[in-house]
Formats: structure tokens, C-alpha cells, sequence
């Protein structure tokens, strides 16, 4: 059980490094989509995702259940973010991947947040909160 819940906190790891590297990649790029999305200061904002993003990656590889709240508490911030804007018409990429999901903000967008956030969940679960390797 402890090494499926590792190997969940891996994968979850993956994705979220895959998000910090790829925003990285273009910042001015992705300072664009987040002012689109209607973010005050976005290269500030993109840096502080980047980072936050980068840190989750690292925390679910060493502390697993710290790394899962973490990243619950992300997931959730980015989808009240996207559903908002969904609500309201806003029709421009997300860039929660950089540049390479340059499709318009959509339901699915939702959708993998929250298998994202049921992965967080069940890493959390299976490892508990705070336990060290």
C-alpha cells in the first residue's frame, strides 16, 4: 500500500514539475495568459506559481502527505480561479501547462483538476499527513 501511494505521489509530482518547467520555459509568455485571465502583476503572480508549483513537486517526492495537502490547497485555487472565469465568458488559454495548452479555459480544464485532486486526496489518505519517508 505504501509504495502504491509513493508511486501516486510520483505521478502527482511529475505533473506539477511538468507545470513550474513549462510556465518557466516563457514567462513573458505566460505573465500574457495569466494578465488575460485578469491576474493583477502577473509576472509576479507566475513567478509565485512556478515556484509554488516546483516546491509541491518536491514536497510529494519528500514528504508525500505535506506534498498532497499542499497540493489540494493549489488545486483547489486554481480551479475556484477557472471555473470564475468560466462564469463569467472569459474565453482564453489557461496556461496551466504553458504555452503548450493553448486551447481557451474549458470544463476539462476542471475535470483534470480534480482527478489531480482526487490523486492529492488519496495520497493523503494512504501516507498521512506529515509522515517522513
Amino acid at each position: 500500500m505504501r509504495l502504491a501511494t509513493y508511486l501516486l505521489a510520483v505521478a502527482l509530482a511529475a505533473v506539477f514539475a511538468w507545470a513550474a518547467r513549462a510556465k518557466s520555459r516563457d514567462l513573458p509568455a505566460t505573465a500574457r495568459t495569466f494578465r488575460a485571465l485578469g491576474l493583477a502583476r502577473p509576472y509576479l503572480v507566475a513567478r509565485g506559481v512556478i515556484g509554488a508549483e516546483a516546491g509541491t513537486a518536491l514536497l510529494l517526492l519528500v514528504v508525500p502527505g505535506v506534498g498532497a495537502a499542499a497540493a489540494l490547497v493549489a488545486l483547489t485555487a486554481f480551479s475556484a480561479l477557472l471555473a470564475d472565469r468560466l462564469a463569467r465568458g472569459i474565453t482564453v488559454p489557461c496556461g496551466c501547462f504553458g504555452s503548450s495548452g493553448a486551447g481557451p479555459v474549458s470544463g476539462r480544464d476542471l475535470v483534470r483538476n480534480a482527478v489531480l485532486g482526487l490523486t492529492a486526496a488519496l495520497v493523503l489518505w494512504g501516507w498521512g499527513l506529515g509522515s517522513p519517508l
